[in-house]
Parts: C-alpha cells; structure tokens; sequence
C-alpha cells in the first residue's frame, strides 16, 4: 500500500452524520442519533513511526447516552488499527451550541484555521462590532457551565476522546515518492438508548513528504560536529484546555475557544517525530497555569520524554500589559473592554514559572476583576534574569498583538530577543 496520514493538532476535520445548522448567538443544538467525530490527525510525514493519535467525540442527541464498542482505522479501504471501546457518552446540545457561536466569530478572534463550519448555519453572517464581545461572554459563560456540570476526569461528559496509534510505517514505503498519499478513514462503532447500533465515519488525506534535508554542505565543510536541530517554539498542550485539561491541571476558564481536547506532551512527541522534527517547547498560557507546582509538573513531564534523540522543554505563553506608546488596537482591548490591552510572548529558557493572570473568566483581563498581568517591561526583565529570552508571539495579529513596539525592540536595551514571524497556517496577518 503506498498511502500517508497525519493527525492535525492545528486543523481538527469533523465529520457530521446529519446537516446541523445555527444562526442565531444562542444557536439551536444538532439534531441526529449518532455521534460527530473530530480527528486530530496529521497531515503529513516525514518518518516512518507510530504517531500517537486520537479522535474527539461528542454526541448532540437529545435521546439519551450513547455507547462506543469499536474504533476502525483503515488506510485505502485496507484495516490496519481496530479497537474495542467501552464508553458511553450522554446527549448534550450544549456544546454544539456553543462551538455554532465560536464558528461565527472573526478568524483572527475564534484562532480557526478552517474556512468550512460545521455547526453554524453557512449562511449566518459573521459576528462584527460590539456582538463580537457580546457573543464572547455568552460563550465564556456557557463553557464555566459545562466545566462546572461535568467530572471530565471521571468521563462524565457528552465529549471525550479516544486514543489509538497511527502505524504510518504500514502505510507508506521508504521509497514512495515525495507527495504519495493516503486516504484513511476513521470509523466509530456505537449502540443508541434504545439498542440500535450505527457507526459514524471520517475520512482525512495523509501525505508522505519523505525525509527533510540535512545540512547544506557550506555550513559543514570545515566544521565536521555541525549538526542541524528542528523543533517548534509555541506548542500548547492539554493542560491548557477550557475543557478536559489533563491532570493536574484544572480546566482553563479563561481558555473559552479552547473545547476540543488536544495532546499531552508524550503524545506530541510522536508527532513530531513523524515530522522529522527533534524537539519542541511546550507553551500554554500563564493564565493557564495556576501554580509553581503546576509548573513544575508540565518541567517533570518534559524531561521525562527528553532523550538522546529528542528534547522537550517546559516554557510558557506569557500574557502582559502593553506599556509606552502604544498603536492601534486589537480584538483583545474589546474582549477585556477596554480595562486593558495586553501581549503575548514566548517566555523561553526560564526556570520557574512567571506569573501572568489566572485561569478564571476573563482572568487574562487586567483590570477587570483586579490586576491580573505584570507590564511586558518587568516580565521581560523577569525572563531575562532567569537566563532566558523573551520572544513577541504573533505581533501583527488580530488578537493579542503587540501595539508596543517602540519600547519592545532591541536585546541590546534589554528588551525583546526575538519575533514570531509565522504562526498557524492559514490565518492572514500571522496571527
């Protein structure tokens, strides 16, 4: 078989049994029997591995729970993953409700990567002007309600997710030209309230690269020890999740847009990999992380999967005040109404945790509910004096920009050592 597939952690795919639609800021829920399946997949390879995968998965129906028996993974109609399942999922459409309005929010706002929505009628115009914060609160209140409703840790929820791993080494060759590709299909076995069995089914392309390049060979001639090393500096984790953070972490009520699920770090590991990548760090928000103890828990969790073939290493996104002469504004300023604006930037190379809000409602608002963030200046200085070097997270984005530039340039004024110039895929103004 000469095929490729790769989960996406930033381009989740849905697959819906029946047509679900939304239009107005509080949305009617989907009305079907089965299951919506959210594959987080790859979408290409580098590296013939195991990639630790999985599928979110929610069940909208108003008639009762549901009970998953089997997961099937096939790769050009060819079974090469199955899984017995023993879980069951009640009926919610609060969810579905909610994912509508995120749906309808601006791109650079709802951080989507994917023009095709799933819950909200196509043909409901998108939230502008003073809806935008409106629609926000509403959704931020309906995942408190959620969080506060369910024991994700017991499995007490409408969504979940199933893991299950992803052999690419059975479906493409080493020789199989750059650009080889498979179709997988991901199908979920389930049992409705009143007995009737159905499945639910999606499809995702997996496209084999082959490996990356190695060093070109001016930057080794005259230097034998030089070596090249690929990673990804902003990478967020399951314990940055508004929903189902993984342990210990609570749920990040701050992290509204956030409801899918995604990784823990080990399982990132493999995907990146798959990628041909030897390290990454691990960047959720500060406001996501409450505590030096929560902190110290993401550190033990990175070097327990750092090795001689791969480094993982424990940062953090940290939210600041804007301070000095400022330009503009952003989507941001309105969400936290204007009480403040704020940055983001990569807190790299620390060694204990900086402190920047907390994971309440809006705790990333400073001057909402009391002062929640440091100054980008102190927190620079903070970073710094750890050892390590502070780099401003997508500046020129809808969300969170940076509107301080002037006093933010140059690591000869102690300030900033570095810019995202890239960050998601297919979002303008990378934001």
């Amino acid at each position: 078989m000469r095929s490729s597939a790769l989960l996406s952690r930033c381009l989740p795919l849905f697959v819906l049994p029946a047509l679900l639609g939304s239009a107005a800021p509080r949305p009617g829920g989907p009305v079907q029997s089965g299951p919506i399946i959210k594959p987080f997949i790859l979408d290409e390879v580098r590296e013939l591995v195991v990639v630790r995968s999985q599928v979110f998965v929610y069940n909208p129906a108003l008639r009762g729970e549901i009970q998953l028996t089997e997961l099937e993974l096939h790769a050009d109609g060819v079974l090469i993953e199955r899984m017995d399942l023993d879980r069951s999922l009640p009926g919610d459409p609060e969810y579905g409700r909610t994912a509508a309005m995120i749906e309808r929010l601006p791109h650079e706002v709802a951080h989507r990567h994917d023009e095709k929505r799933y819950f909200a009628d196509p043909r409901a115009p998108e939230f502008d002007g003073d809806e935008v914060r409106e629609v926000m609160h509403q959704i931020q209140h309906s995942v408190q309600e959620m969080s506060d409703r369910y024991d994700f840790f017991a499995g007490d929820a409408p969504f979940g997710h199933v893991n299950f791993l992803l052999p690419v080494d059975q479906i493409f060759f080493p020789d199989d030209p750059a650009g080889t590709s498979a179709v997988l299909q991901v199908t979920l076995h389930w049992v409705g309230a009143g007995g009737q069995r159905g499945r639910s089914s999606v499809d995702h392309e997996l496209t084999w690269l082959g490996p990356l390049p190695g060093l070109p060979a001016s930057f080794s001639t005259g230097n034998s020890a030089a070596s090249l090393h690929r990673g990804d500096m902003h990478v967020h984790t399951c314990h940055g999740e508004s929903l189902g953070a993984c342990a210990p972490s609570a749920n990040c009520t701050a992290e509204t847009l956030q409801v899918s699920g995604s990784f823990t770090l080990d399982q990132l590991k493999t995907q990146y990999q798959a990628l041909g990548m030897d390290w990454y760090t691990a960047t959720d928000h500060s406001y996501c992380i409450n505590s030096d103890s929560e902190y110290n828990v993401i550190t033990a969790e990175a070097a327990a999967i750092t090795d001689s073939s791969f480094v993982c290493i424990s940062d953090i996104e940290l939210s600041s005040d804007e301070e000095g002469p400022q330009d503009g504004s952003d989507a941001g300023d309105a969400i936290c109404l204007f009480t403040t604006s704020a940055n983001h930037m990569g807190a790299h190379g620390i060694t204990s945790r900086v402190y920047g809000g907390d994971d309440g409602l809006l705790g990333f608002c400073d001057g909402l509910f009391g002062d929640a963030l440091n100054g980008f200046k102190q927190n620079i200085a903070t970073i710094r004096a750890q050892g390590g070097y502070p780099v401003a997270h997508h500046p020129a984005g809808g969300t969170f920009s940076w509107e301080s530039r002037q006093d933010a340039l140059g690591m000869e004024a102690n300030a900033l050592h570095g810019v995202e110039i890239w960050n998601g895929s297919t979002q303008t103004g990378q934001g």
